[in-house]
């Protein structure tokens, strides 16, 4: 089904996104097709296919979600970008089954997740500029020249071509995260790790090598 579902998603969102959906209800071939353009808020949906399509922007960048009706029935769903598409586990968007531009996510733990999200930020934000990071337990991250070394340690990626994170920066200042988990910050700020900024983004300086999860906040002020 997943197989079946990814197809017919990806060629109705295509053939919308080029202009060439067809009419809710009408044959593929029907000589009255008409054509759409697709703007923010729309929505288009092909009954003989059983799918429903939404174009709306998540951190500024245009996106469509496709999935099943009814959504009860559905299991994925496929969100296509300008240069990139995931397919999701409805109910898991932060835990993608396929990404076309950075196929090994899977398998991942929660924590590789994680990771993935932040490398997929570092890439919105600072593009293909080297990245480093300074700070006691090199936890503030920046784009620069990196140097002294001995105020800056340039960040290696373990993963190319991560993109379109679901994390963010934020103005709030959370911390409080107990004995030994830091905040991640990028040029000072924290980074929240979802749309309701309630958890933020945490980096365990007791752990061997760099790992991160995110955590809520025993204290959050702007």
């Amino acid at each position: 089904m997943r197989t079946s579902f990814f197809v017919v998603a990806l060629v109705a969102a295509a053939a919308f996104l080029a202009g060439q959906a067809i009419a809710p209800g009408a044959a593929p071939a029907a000589p009255s097709s008409r054509v759409f353009t697709g703007r923010l808020g729309d929505a288009f949906r092909v009954p003989a296919s059983e799918t429903r399509c939404a174009v709306g922007q998540e951190g500024g960048a245009a996106r469509t979600t496709c999935w099943h009706t009814p959504v009860a029935r559905a299991r994925y769903s496929v969100v296509f970008y300008r240069d990139d598409l995931f397919v999701y586990r409805n109910g898991q968007p932060d835990n993608p089954v396929f990404s076309a531009r950075a196929k090994p996510y899977l398998p991942l733990s929660k924590n590789g997740v994680v990771l993935w999200q932040f490398e997929a930020l570092l890439h919105d934000r600072f593009g293909n500029r080297l990245v480093c990071a300074s700070g006691r337990w090199a936890q503030n991250f920046t784009s620069g020249s990196c140097k002294p070394l001995a105020t800056y340690s340039p960040y290696l990626y373990v993963f190319r071509g991560a993109r379109h994170s679901r994390f963010h920066v934020t103005s709030k200042k959370a911390r409080g995260f107990g004995n030994y988990p830091i905040s991640v910050l990028l040029d000072g700020k924290n980074v929240t790790c979802n749309r309701q900024e309630t958890t933020f983004l945490i980096k365990y300086r007791d752990g061997a090598g760099f790992t991160l999860s995110c955590s809520r906040a025993g204290y959050v002020s702007r």
